[in-house]
């Protein structure tokens, strides 16, 4: 369970009936500024923009550097939307977003959020603190389970992808071996970021690459012991 104290710094949580009064008013604001607050994708945010780009692999969104790839303080790789030197995301042209159809759920969802729990295997959805939309308060008001109708359907692969990487926290935690960790951090990029097809089902890939890249984690611990 998500501890509330957590819960409180981000936002207020919501249930399926709270009430949502939102309408984009395609400023492109909440694509600008984007240096101080990342689009953070999971490998289905990225399986999603590789096909609506024509690309014939995720790894193709790092190459062309529309992802960029940093590290956490644990090692773990993190994989955001590159962004312009003024903090413009890169997919933006005019005020208008270049993947509209298949934009990360992070910017589906807005003005909503999620936190993910993995011990419950289950999202939370948020009201995000601080949020100075111009859209906000406008159109009709709707339940927020109106509001994330077009998102469900997607919501159990985005989970698989949020599932796979606390799977991968547990090890990279108990690797202290650097060229093991280097090892794992490239390995790790592929297996949840960069191995996927766009022209084939997500799931059977995710899961095909976690089998391949768990010995490798595992060895990584043992060799840190």
């Amino acid at each position: 369970m998500i501890p509330s104290e957590i819960l409180s710094q981000v936002g207020a949580p919501i249930t399926a009936l709270t009430q949502i009064t939102f309408q984009c008013q395609r400023c492109g604001a909440c694509c600008r500024d984007r240096i101080s607050a990342p689009i953070i994708l999971t490998g289905y945010d990225m399986y999603k923009l590789a096909g609506a780009l024509g690309m014939r692999s995720t790894m193709d969104l790092i190459e062309t550097r529309i992802i960029s790839v940093s590290q956490t303080s644990s090692g773990l790789p993190i994989c955001v939307l590159s962004v312009t030197p003024d903090g413009v995301c890169c997919l933006l042209e005019g005020r208008d977003c270049a993947v509209h159809e298949a934009k990360p759920a992070v910017c589906a969802l807005y003005p909503l959020g999620r936190i993910y729990d993995a011990e419950e295997r289950r999202y939370t959805y948020i009201q995000p603190h601080g949020n100075r939309c111009a859209g906000s308060s406008k159109g009709c008001a709707m339940a927020a389970m109106q509001w994330l109708d077009g998102t469900k359907e997607d919501e159990q692969l985005y989970a698989a992808c949020e599932q796979a990487y606390a799977e991968v926290v547990k090890f990279f935690l108990e690797i202290t071996n650097d060229h093991y960790l280097e090892r794992a951090f490239s390995r790790t990029i592929w297996a949840l970021f960069g191995g996927f097809n766009p022209r084939k089902p997500f799931l059977p890939q995710l899961e095909e690459n976690i089998r391949g890249l768990r010995p490798l984690l595992k060895k990584a611990v043992r060799k840190s012991r």
